[in-house]
């Protein structure tokens, strides 16, 4: 149906033919603004979608049926786009595609014409195009941790933002087969079922940046790797119980010895007379990792007790276990004790711990962590110092638990 807007004013018409004693001079004079102005329907509740360099505009048409053709301008009208339209009846809605757009914010005019190139009033909306730009900001969702347990590895995550739909990890199982999983937003834990050990996993977070935007936007592949047990490929006599050397040169028949496959150094053994002994203690029968400075005896000044290891590439936790049985096992005492990791045959006094790869304190706790990285195959010397000096208060260390070596093949 056309809109027709009749312009008069009829009171400026009426003064005008009261001065001049008539209106048949004035009607020639004024009839330009007796002129009817057609106007075709206009296109109702515009609305612009953003996408990746692209929008799509919505509508809905008018009940106008002589409309056959738009124009929409955007670019303060340097640009634009003309489109034929055919009103199918009960179809409402209109959509239409621009692409090609720079990464911006743009408001949108569009008019609705008929065959004799009458106009609509215009209809504007705004909205905004995604590209390079707003890609190049996507950060990827953090990992808190990634391991393999028995046959899968575990990813837990941290919190996703608002604007993630989902990330896509992409990982290769146990009979090399490229596995994809997809984690949705509200997921904190991601398993992947017989992931291959010793490979790395790929991963990228999926952003939708409004709700009623077209497109979705990745965030660029990361890399990761996860951490294996690999206590069993690289350390020996690392769990309870523990084992010395043979003879009477491991093990003094009551209590104290030297562990097998441990480097102690003389700092560390501080029991026996001729034969010196330290590091393993079977207090209770429980072949104990152990070291102790009691009230009368021997100060243990940077003892040490290491294994030496070449180790490849990547990321590590070096992970010291109290344990909390059997009965008879202690961590006594607040003076200084390491877990520690140190490149080359030895490890750095208690003084120059910060020296090393990685050093953790376990004065006072169950468990310590010294983590890593190398980023070459490196000899690398793992193990504890000490130095218990106190004469007031026993200083003793049994572990009853065990040495774990992480390793994550990613450096």
């Amino acid at each position: 149906m056309k809109q027709y807007i009749k312009i008069t004013n009829f009171l400026s018409l009426a003064v005008i033919c009261l001065l001049a004693g008539g209106c048949k001079k004035m009607d020639a004079t004024y009839s330009q603004y007796l002129k009817t102005v057609v106007y075709t329907g206009k296109t109702d509740s515009l609305k612009v979608l953003p996408g990746d360099g692209r929008v799509k505009l919505t509508w809905v048409w008018s009940a106008d049926p002589k409309v056959t053709k738009m124009k929409v301008y955007w670019n303060s009208k340097k640009d634009s786009i003309v489109k034929a339209v055919t009103l199918t009846p009960g179809i409402k809605n209109g959509e239409l595609i621009i692409t090609g757009l720079p990464e911006a914010s743009y408001t949108f005019e569009v008019y609705t014409f008929d065959n004799d190139g009458h106009s609509s009033i215009k209809a504007t909306a705004s909205g905004s195009v995604y590209s390079a730009t707003y890609k190049s900001l996507l950060l990827n969702r953090p990992i808190k941790d990634a391991e393999l347990i028995g046959l899968n590895a575990v990813i837990n995550w941290y919190t996703a933002d608002d604007k993630v739909v989902n990330v896509e990890v992409v990982y290769t199982d146990n009979t090399n087969t490229q596995q994809t999983v997809t984690v949705l937003n509200t997921q904190s834990q991601t398993t992947l079922p017989n992931y291959k050990s010793g490979t790395t996993f790929k991963y990228r977070t999926i952003y939708l940046p409004q709700v009623d935007a077209i497109d979705s936007f990745p965030a660029d592949y990361a890399i990761k790797g996860v951490y294996e047990d690999a206590s069993a490929r690289f350390l020996k006599n690392y769990i309870r119980p523990y084992a010395t050397l043979a003879g009477t040169a491991g093990y003094d028949g009551t209590r104290w010895g030297v562990l097998s496959d441990w480097t102690t150094n003389a700092a560390a053994k501080t029991y026996g007379t001729t034969i010196k002994y330290g590091g393993y203690d079977n207090l209770n029968g429980n072949a104990a990792f152990g070291l102790e400075k009691g009230l009368t005896t021997p100060a243990i000044t940077n003892g040490k007790i290491f294994q030496t290891i070449l180790l490849p590439a990547g990321k590590y936790q070096f992970i010291w276990n109290q344990g909390t049985t059997p009965t008879g096992s202690a961590n006594a005492g607040a003076d200084p004790r390491y877990v520690i990791a140190a490149v080359g045959t030895d490890l750095p006094d208690v003084a120059n711990v910060t020296t090393a790869l990685g050093s953790a304190s376990f004065a006072g706790v169950a468990t310590a962590n010294a983590t890593f990285i190398l980023s070459q195959p490196t000899t690398v010397s793992l193990g504890v110092v000490v130095s218990f000096t106190s004469t007031t208060v026993v200083q003793s260390l049994r572990t009853h638990g065990n040495f774990v070596l992480k390793y994550n093949p990613l450096p």
